[in-house]
């Protein structure tokens, strides 16, 4: 039973994700939209809070440039921890919706979707943020974080 919800989930996260089988050849990989090349640029495009904390010294922060960014984050947080309580409510659904023999498949994608949908709203809190705190850096601070990290 366990092993038969498993595979479900599997299939319907590909088919949700959008990495369902193509018609390439067995040798070649099918066409991404995103590559690790573009994932690696956008990474290097944005800071971290983390890496603005560490060199918060070296960096000559300000103490309203600190507050901006404190505040950011807390509103983040506070985004987050809201946003990972739906996502734990639309989990349970969707094991809930593979439970049963047989899977309702339009019930099953329709919860694999929201699962989805909430990942997605997470990325974009984390986006945001980061945007956020590289907008709050003036062009000589960025200049010293990017040679820092």
């Amino acid at each position: 039973m366990t092993k038969r919800i498993v595979s479900v989930a599997i299939s319907i996260a590909l088919v949700v994700g959008g990495c369902a089988a193509q018609s390439a050849p067995e040798h070649e990989a099918p066409e991404r939209e995103t590559t690790s090349g573009d994932r690696e640029r956008i990474e290097d495009a944005l800071v971290s809070l983390e890496s603005i904390v560490d060199h918060q010294d070296a960096l000559g922060l300000d103490d309203a440039q600190r507050e901006a960014m404190r505040a950011e984050t807390q509103r983040a947080q506070q985004e987050l921890v809201d946003l990972e309580w739906r996502l734990g409510r639309a989990r349970e659904a969707l094991a809930r919706t593979l439970a049963p023999a047989p899977v309702d498949e339009e019930a099953a994608i329709a919860a694999a979707r929201e699962v989805a949908a909430i990942e997605g709203e997470i990325e974009v809190v984390h986006m945001r943020m980061r945007v956020r705190l590289g907008n709050a850096l003036r062009a000589p601070q960025r200049e010293v974080l990017d040679r820092l990290r």
